[in-house]
């Protein structure tokens, strides 16, 4: 039972390390030295907390360019800045 419990801690963190997640993993052979010989090695898996999500709107941004540079970085647009899907972020700050 214990190896199963290893091979799926070992897996979700692989899944989480392939999807960018900063994870890092306590265990068998990183435990402090003097632990008792009757302890049990335990595997933790850590993952540090997300960044805090800040919204942005058209208004955020100085200028257009600005706009479709963050929607650059990431065009999932989480902040809907291209209001009509069409890759053109705030287009109303283009005047």
């Amino acid at each position: 039972m214990e190896v199963v419990r290893r091979a799926l801690l070992m897996a979700s963190a692989a899944l989480l390390a392939s999807c960018g997640v900063p994870v890092a993993a306590s265990g068998p052979g990183s435990a402090p030295a003097g632990r008792a010989s009757g302890d049990v090695p335990t595997t933790r898996l850590v993952v540090e907390a997300p960044t805090p999500f800040h919204d942005l709107d058209c208004a955020d941004f100085a200028d257009q360019g600005a706009a479709q540079e963050a929607l650059r970085r990431d065009p999932l647009d989480p902040h809907g800045l291209d209001h009509d899907r069409d890759g053109v972020a705030c287009e109303e700050l283009r005047r």
